[in-house]
């Protein structure tokens, strides 16, 4: 967690971020929390990469935006972390395994076995995290210490939890992260990123992760947890979700005065 005190002193600043993102939502979500009008900063519309810039060139006080542009930001741009979405309440940031209802209908067994290989390599990741680390700097083109410093934030994905209702990621149904994927797309519908509104309750779907974990877990057949979990699945568009262990990648940096609240 970070220390958070003076992140709200947003009046008359610059915030770089990238429409569409999460990064907008909680920006424009902070706004509206401590009652600053929007008129009150200038907003400017930026990918990550221009906002690197942009903080370098002192064109902006504020960024929101995730890695490896944070790590970018703080080693070639004097900046500094300030909070993450989780230090604010906020957690919409995580990354999704999707399947189409029809393609999980006709090959179940083919889902299944991709989780659990995705639970095997958590296993192995847990006990030596240097594969996750080294994948992460060849990927994103990013030095060691760089990397590890993103590994030591993100963590990996509590997969374990996803069956814990009170797991702010959890999948089971009427979870927390039903109502942030809800508020997340009015505002995306309200700000007219989303040309129609999206209904999310039915998106996520746990129940074959739930599947995979008791058999893991039990050593149970996958027969006999597939009927342990049973369950009727809606149509439309289905998500495999894994939330992180420390919140999301996103993040709020300040160039202004290396350090230092503003």
């Amino acid at each position: 967690m970070h220390d958070v005190r003076g992140f709200y002193r947003w009046d008359g600043k610059t915030i770089g971020f990238f429409r569409g993102s999460t990064s907008h939502y909680a920006v424009l979500t902070v706004l509206k929390r401590q009652g600053i009008a929007t008129n009150q900063v200038k907003l400017l519309q930026l990918e990550p990469a221009q906002q690197v810039a942009a903080m370098m060139n002192r064109q902006i006080d504020v960024a929101a935006t995730w890695e490896p542009w944070m790590q970018k930001m703080i080693h070639q741009a004097d900046g500094t972390i300030v909070a993450r979405e989780a230090d604010i309440g906020l957690y919409t940031g995580l990354g999704v395994w999707a399947v189409r209802s029809t393609w999980l209908k006709a090959n179940p067994e083919t889902a299944r076995r991709y989780l659990r290989a995705l639970v095997m390599a958590y296993d192995a990741l847990e006990k030596d995290p240097a594969p996750a680390i080294n994948a992460v700097m060849q990927e994103m083109g990013i030095p060691e210490d760089w990397a590890r410093a993103i590994f030591k934030e993100a963590g990996l994905p509590a997969i374990y939890k996803q069956t814990d209702p009170g797991y702010r990621y959890s999948a089971v149904k009427d979870s927390s992260l039903q109502a942030s994927l809800a508020d997340l797309a009015r505002f995306l519908f309200e700000e007219k990123v989303l040309p129609r509104q999206v209904e999310v309750s039915g998106l996520v779907d746990g129940s074959l992760m739930a599947e995979v974990l008791a058999t893991h877990k039990t050593g149970m057949s996958p027969a006999a947890a597939a009927a342990r979990h049973a369950d009727v699945r809606p149509p439309g568009l289905r998500s495999l979700a894994l939330g992180k262990r420390s919140g999301p990648l996103r993040t709020y940096l300040d160039g202004t005065q290396p350090g230092a609240p503003f």
